[in-house]
C-alpha cells in the first residue's frame, strides 16, 4: 500500500469516526426522541369517576396518582387491560379497569365485564385464545 493511499485511508477513517461520534452526542444531548415521548403516553382511569383518559402524558419521574386535568384531583391511575369475556374466551378489545391495589387497597378488583380478578400488570389470555379472538373479528369483517 502506498504512503498516499494509507494517508487517505487514515483521513477517511478519522472523518467517519468523528461524524459518528458527533451524531451520537447530538442524539443524546438533543432532547427527547419521539419514541421516548410515546412511551410516556398511557391509558389512565379516574379512581373516583371511572372515566378513562386515553394517551395521558406521564411526566418524567412522576408517579401515580396523577392529577386529573378535568377535576384537579390526584385520582388518575394506570388502567389495566382485561381481555377475557364472561364465557371464558378472549377478546381483542380490552376492558380498562382500575386496580384498587394501585391505591394501596387490599380489596380485590374484579373486571366489570367478565368478573375475573384483575391485578397490576394483568396477564393476557393464552396466545391460542387471543388468536381465536382475532380470527373471530376477521370473520365478522
Amino acid at each position: 500500500m502506498s504512503e498516499r493511499t494509507r494517508t487517505i485511508l487514515i483521513v477517511v477513517t478519522a472523518v467517519a469516526a468523528l461524524a459518528s461520534g458527533g451524531l451520537l452526542i447530538a442524539r443524546n444531548i438533543g432532547g427527547e426522541s419521539p419514541a421516548g415521548e410515546e412511551t410516556r403516553l398511557r391509558d389512565v382511569i379516574d379512581s373516583d369517576t371511572g372515566v378513562i383518559l386515553r394517551d395521558y402524558p406521564i411526566k418524567h419521574g412522576s408517579s401515580f396518582p396523577w392529577k386529573n386535568p378535568k377535576t384537579g384531583k390526584n385520582s388518575l391511575y394506570p388502567a389495566e387491560r382485561c381481555f377475557w369475556t364472561r364465557d371464558g374466551k378472549a377478546k381483542t378489545e380490552p376492558t380498562l379497569v382500575f386496580v384498587k391495589a394501585y391505591a394501596n387497597s387490599d380489596e380485590e378488583t374484579l373486571c366489570p365485564d367478565c368478573g375475573r380478578k384483575v391485578v397490576p400488570h394483568n396477564p393476557t389470555p393464552p396466545d391460542s385464545l387471543m388468536l381465536d379472538a382475532a380470527e373471530q373479528v376477521q370473520r365478522k369483517r
